[in-house]
Order: C-alpha cells, then structure tokens, then sequence
C-alpha cells in the first residue's frame, strides 16, 4: 500500500473515531438531560394544580436543562464538522 492510500487511511481510521466517540456524548449526556426534562416535565404536570409555585419551579428546571441539552447538541455537531485549518 502506498503511503498516501496508508495516510488516507489513517485519516478515515480518525474521522471514525472521532465520530464514535461524539455520538457516544450525545447519547450520554444529551438523552440523559432530556430524560430529565420528561421527568419535570411531568412532575410539573402533576404540582400544577395544587402547587402552582413548585410546578413553575420544576418548569424552569426543565427549561435550564433544555438549554443544557440544545448547547451540547451544538458543541458536539461542531465536533462533527471538518475543520478547514
């Protein structure tokens, strides 16, 4: 084998591995936090109406989350992403 065919290799070899590992972290963190947020979600569902103050807690709970989950979903697309340097 040549060494640009060994190098391109190498390089695919990287690429997958990189990828691999981006997706493990979305599965793990990003189903994780939305996980979560079903789960406040549906606590908050439940306090609505006789604990209006705890549901809206658990609502912005949920949304916090949410914006955690939306950040590492955006960070690791980036990941994804070639760089052009």
């Amino acid at each position: 084998m040549s060494k640009q065919k060994q190098a391109e290799a190498i390089a695919l070899q990287a690429r997958s591995i990189k990828q691999s590992r981006v997706a493990r972290k979305m599965h793990d963190s990003l189903l994780q936090n939305f996980q979560g947020m079903m789960f406040r979600f549906q606590a908050a569902r439940n306090l609505m109406t006789r604990h209006p103050d705890e549901a809206l807690l658990s609502l912005n709970e949920a949304i916090e989350e949410g914006q955690t989950a939306l950040d590492e979903s955006r960070n690791a697309i980036q990941d994804l992403r070639p760089d052009f340097n």
